[in-house]
């Protein structure tokens, strides 16, 4: 055997390696890349119940204070509001995850539609406007506006306090 047929030898089987290895390396990527969207995911939903505990079940108070008519107390207020920044910073890291691609759309305009239940009264739209944009990222904040702007004021609180009204009320008894 030639030289010359040693060296095409060797340049053929280092050409298959190197197809090899990035085949390799892309499905280690696409690996990764699917990995990061789970863990993703999973703080997201994390989150999402961490908000619901700390927010309505271990302080009831705070659910009350987004609908109740009457105004807050400073507690109240105190409470509302690190809630509010709370939740309202859960919202920026998935709204900065989708730009970079690592929640797709359709997860991150479910997660979305939360910012207009959050400030979905006249309480926290106030409260967003006057102080709680204050920390956001600007590009976040004119999303919110973008989508406070283009939707109906919700009547989520409206409709939470009727429930919770006529479960006071109890079970109704029909006579016999």
């Amino acid at each position: 055997m030639s030289i010359d047929k040693l060296v095409a030898i060797t340049e053929l089987i280092a050409a298959i390696a190197v197809v090899v290895s990035l085949l390799y390396l892309a499905t280690q990527v696409r690996q990764s890349n699917r990995l990061a969207r789970a863990q993703t995911r999973e703080r997201m939903t994390n989150q999402a119940a961490e908000e619901v505990y700390k927010g309505f079940v271990d302080q009831p108070g705070i659910l009350r204070s987004l609908y109740k008519s009457e105004p807050l107390s400073e507690d109240e207020w105190i409470r509302l509001s690190g809630w509010l920044l709370a939740a309202m910073r859960q919202r920026e890291y998935e709204f900065f995850q989708m730009k970079d691609g690592n929640i797709e759309k359709e997860v991150w305009e479910a997660y979305r539609g939360l910012i207009t239940i959050h400030l979905g009264s006249d309480r926290t739209r106030k409260w967003w406007d006057k102080w709680g944009k204050v920390p956001f990222d600007p590009g976040f904040c004119a999303m919110v506006a973008e989508l406070l702007d283009s939707q109906a004021k919700p009547v989520y609180f409206e409709e939470l306090q009727r429930i919770i009204e006529d479960a006071d009320a109890g079970p109704q008894r029909t006579p016999r």
